[in-house]
């Protein structure tokens, strides 16, 4: 959810920006958005789950992946200040926003979600979509000491198998570790990931072909597949010892690391797919970041609305109106990610803040 930039440079601060990359964050949030929203009605038929398996499955992995890559200037040059205002200011500034929001829904459920409890805001306990921030920000930081250039084959796969591992742990809520341990891989693979392969993927049409009939039979796995496995198993949402009995053994074993790798196929290949020239998605893409966080807080007040107002999820049931709601999702992404918006959220998502001078390099103190 990062900036982009034309032709792959490695350098992802230029202010030239790569309409590809940014249609791809486009689609990718309308995705979440859209499967967000649709949850509550995903019991009103399979083929409404099928849809929200699918495009729910593993697009978190791609905007990991593009995160990693567009981190990249910033976890070089060991950065601390710009990672730490690009990822865990915004983090500190939206968990107090979407605090307030469950305090909100606690007037009308008495209840609190995502670990956090009235009157105690737990500052280390990111709330509902907010994880990500967190888990970029640590995988971030983490790079920063890692011999990702030197060594990026070693340092890939010490990474895979410490996510692999953090399965077998018991599940840590705090920071959201798991997801984060779970995660880095993915992030550390888009970092290290250079612009000659990328361009490869984005220049090569023979390449769309495979990409295409990768995307097919990743499409067939969702239609096909159970809600469990996506649900504990592609979202990497638990730990091995939280699973139900039937799925424990070798596939249980097996079943993060065989579908790491293939959602991480699927992620390249659906990027391959993607427009290179600018559509009504490039500009969506660039606010993505502002979609993403602000979304959540609608979604939290729709379904406390929903679950103690008026339940309008049980009067969607005609074909005319879940298409009416799909456009209306539509509508209030595009409005989220408008300019208009953006100016008035950037102190939260871009602070003019300076930390530089407590990073200062070991020369310039010298």
């Amino acid at each position: 959810m990062e900036k982009t930039t034309s032709k792959m440079p490695d350098n992802p601060a230029v202010k030239v920006r790569d309409p590809w990359l940014d249609n791809a964050k486009g689609v990718l949030i309308l995705m979440v958005v859209t499967g967000h929203m649709m949850s509550g009605l995903c019991s009103h038929a399979d083929w409404l789950m099928t849809i929200y398996k699918t495009i729910t499955g593993s697009h978190m992995l791609l905007f990991t992946f593009i995160t990693g890559y567009l981190a990249k200037r910033r976890i070089e040059n060991k950065e601390y200040d710009k990672i730490i205002v690009r990822f865990f200011v915004p983090y500190l500034i939206l968990q107090f926003i979407y605090y307030i929001v469950l305090c909100i829904q606690y007037l009308f459920t008495k209840t609190m979600t995502d670990g956090q409890s009235l009157p105690q805001l737990v500052w280390g306990r990111p709330i509902y979509l907010l994880w990500f921030l967190m888990t970029v920000f640590l995988c971030a930081m983490v790079a920063t000491v890692l011999p990702c250039k030197k060594h990026p084959v070693i340092v890939l796969v010490g990474a895979f198998l410490v996510s692999w591992a953090a399965l077998f742990l018991p599940e840590i809520t705090y920071l959201r570790l798991s997801k984060t341990l779970g995660y880095l891989p993915v992030f550390l693979l888009g970092y290290i990931f250079d612009k000659e392969k990328l361009a490869f993927l984005r220049d090569n049409k023979a390449l769309r072909i495979v990409a295409a009939a990768v995307v097919a039979g990743w499409l067939a796995f969702f239609i096909l597949g159970t809600q469990y496995v996506y649900r504990n198993v592609l979202n990497l949402a638990t730990c091995y010892w939280n699973y139900k009995a039937a799925f424990k053994g070798l596939y249980g074993i097996f079943a993060r690391p065989v579908f790491l790798i293939c959602g991480m196929i699927f992620s390249l290949a659906f990027l391959v797919l993607i427009p290179r020239c600018k559509t009504i998605f490039t500009n969506l893409g660039q606010k993505s970041l502002y979609v993403f966080a602000l979304h959540g807080i609608v979604v939290l007040l729709w379904r406390t609305f929903n679950a103690k107002v008026f339940s309008i999820n049980d009067r969607i049931n005609s074909p005319i109106e879940y298409l009416a709601f799909f456009l209306l999702v539509a509508a209030m992404t595009f409005i989220l990610g408008s300019n208009f918006i953006s100016k008035i959220f950037k102190p939260v998502f871009e602070p003019n803040i300076d930390l530089s001078r407590f990073f200062k390099k070991k020369e310039e103190i010298a």
